[in-house]
């Protein structure tokens, strides 16, 4: 099957099933997965596979974690920090909104926003390369650790932990694309979904900061990092446009 035509699919779904849009669900997350990576010692490095169960949700995905100190100084190992952890499953449109009912939850400032949409570009792209939970050791040093370290750098989470420099290009190549309207359309922001850990009080959901964050995406058909970045998602978008031009 043609690349493009995978990625129609699989985002067309996203976007028109109420579960995987499902947005601002109480839920637990189980994960596994993960791989050892020589630069980083502090525990596993993504993605991980997680369970996300909630009223109307039980989805199985390939999460990328987006806080590499939390909780500190233990490491984000899926296995031991957010079992039986409350969370809300929301979208990255309604982070960077603040609709989501979240209180507490980081102000938005545009730098925030910024690390978050790149975040969500490298896990769309070590995605579409095929990076998976578990399975792909070969690749671990060259992608899956440092993209997780990429992620944990440019969201400014790895604390006193030092810099992975075979992060650089993927950090390079996430910053390029920042400014692809492909990043700030809402279909788009809304098939980015994201966990987040709260803490439940009566009617209100606070963020908890002591636990960590983990972030999914479609993925879409990226082309190496030499060359330009969302090929794939530009061409579904166009798609979508025609299907609703002849509706």
């Amino acid at each position: 099957m043609r690349p493009h035509l995978t990625i129609f699919s699989t985002l067309t779904v996203m976007l028109l099933c109420p579960a995987l849009q499902a947005n601002g669900i109480v839920t637990t997350i189980a994960l596994g997965g993960g791989y050892s990576y020589s630069r980083f010692t502090l525990g596993l490095v993504a993605p991980y596979s997680a369970n996300v169960v909630g009223n109307g949700v039980n989805l199985s995905l390939a999460v990328f974690c987006l806080d590499a100190d939390d909780p500190a100084p233990t490491a984000p190992d899926p296995a031991k920090n957010v079992a039986g952890t409350t969370g809300i499953w929301t979208d990255l449109y309604d982070v960077i909104h603040g609709t989501t009912g979240i209180t507490g939850y980081p102000t938005q400032t545009t730098s925030v926003v910024n690390e978050e949409q790149e975040a969500a570009f490298l896990a769309s792209y070590a995605l579409a390369q095929g990076a998976k939970p578990t399975g792909d050791n070969a690749n671990v040093n060259t992608r899956e650790g440092p993209i997780s370290m990429a992620i944990w750098q440019t969201m400014q989470t790895l604390g006193s932990y030092p810099p992975d420099s075979n992060a650089a290009p993927f950090i390079a190549l996430a910053q390029n694309n920042l400014t692809s309207p492909t990043l700030n359309n809402p279909d788009y922001l809304r098939s980015v979904t994201m966990w987040i850990p709260v803490t439940i009080s009566g009617n209100v959901n606070t963020f908890n900061p002591n636990f960590q964050r983990f972030m999914t995406e479609v993925p879409f058909a990226a082309p190496e990092p030499s060359t330009v970045a969302f090929i794939g998602t530009g061409v579904l978008l166009i798609a979508l446009s025609r299907i609703r031009r002849r509706r």
